[in-house]
């Protein structure tokens, strides 16, 4: 970490800071492992988490074991994926049904074969997404 480094705050930057003030902040907490940085030599802005030797292991983890997070996790974001999914199951069986039978490459016992992949692949996701929304 020879080069000078800026802390990257919405659109401005702070800095330089030379490697070991960088360290002295990460230690003092003064530098959380999600801020951003982004060396002077370079534009890339990564977290600086990403900065190898910047912290320690319990360094790492102290600021984000000791946060208390308002954030719960929003249960209508896995309902629409359900949702979003059975559609599909939905309207997408009848077309692969539909593109099966008028392919006229496949003989009968291909056509069968086909139609029972077709209904395992689309009916193991609905019973799956049906024991959730019955269950969770």
């Amino acid at each position: 970490m020879a080069k000078t480094w800026y802390i990257v705050h919405a659109d401005k930057e702070d800095g330089p800071f030379t490697g070991p003030q960088l360290v002295e902040m990460a230690e003092t907490g003064k530098l959380l492992p999600t801020d951003l940085v982004r060396r002077s030599d370079v534009e890339v802005i990564r977290p600086s988490s990403a900065i190898r030797g910047l912290y320690s292991d319990a360094n790492l983890t102290l600021p984000l074991a000791n946060s208390k997070s308002s954030i719960k996790p929003n249960k209508s974001y896995l309902w629409n994926r359900k949702l979003l999914i059975s559609a599909v199951i939905v309207f997408c069986f009848p077309v692969s049904l539909v593109i099966i039978w008028r392919n006229e490459v496949l003989n009968r016992n291909q056509k069968m074969f086909s139609t029972g992949v077709a209904i395992t692949v689309f009916s193991l996701p609905g019973l799956i997404i049906a024991y959730f929304i019955l269950f969770s």
